[in-house]
């Protein structure tokens, strides 16, 4: 992947900033949640440990936010922003749990994305939970799709439709999202893609 231009930084920092606006008037709690962003050195580290080189808009969002503390405040689904020791753990037990396995039965995907195995390498967890599921960076998509594009991938294999092209197509869904979910105020952090 080439490295970004100054202009594309520049429309990825409007899509965090908004975020941040967005979330500070309907939930306030989840900039307060955000660790400190990752230097270039631990993302460095973490594509090492997974052997790859993580999408531009993924390693921007590291760098503005190194997951959240506590666990996060505002979730998508039961998934929240990983940190890069997160996404290595997450590799990582994957890797152990499922390695090269096929699928047993059919399991329905997205015709962008690969489907020969239940798990690629090249799907880099995003926002996860502690049993393996979550939201990935798709590395490795078919023809028709996207490399970066973004779906969630469960422990029971199972697939969603791509929630985003990009990490940062998903940071503006969210920007859309939340105040459509958080209006009526029953909302208590959590936001449902579809």
């Amino acid at each position: 992947m080439t490295s970004p231009s100054s202009g594309e930084v520049e429309i990825w920092a409007e899509s965090w900033s908004r975020l941040c606006s967005v979330t500070d008037e309907y939930y306030p709690d989840f900039r307060k949640s955000l660790a400190p962003g990752a230097s270039e050195a631990r993302i460095a580290g973490l594509e090492r440990h997974l052997g790859l080189t993580l999408h531009p808009e993924h390693k921007f969002i590291l760098q503005q936010a190194n997951g959240c503390k506590d666990g996060g405040a505002l979730t998508i689904g039961a998934s929240r922003l990983l940190s890069c020791d997160e996404i290595a753990n997450a590799f990582d037990n994957w890797i152990e749990t499922v390695g090269d396995a096929n699928f047993d039965g059919p399991i329905e995907v997205p015709a962008a994305v690969k489907s020969d195995r239940c798990w690629q390498k090249e799907w880099v967890f995003f926002w996860g939970d502690v049993a393996m599921d979550g939201i990935v960076v798709d590395l490795c998509p078919t023809e028709s799709g996207n490399a970066g594009q973004v779906f969630f991938v469960g422990h029971e294999f199972e697939h969603s439709s791509i929630y985003a092209n990009s990490p940062m197509a998903l940071v503006d869904r969210l920007c859309d999202e939340i105040p459509k979910q958080f209006l009526n105020g029953t909302n208590m952090g959590i936001v449902t893609l579809r």
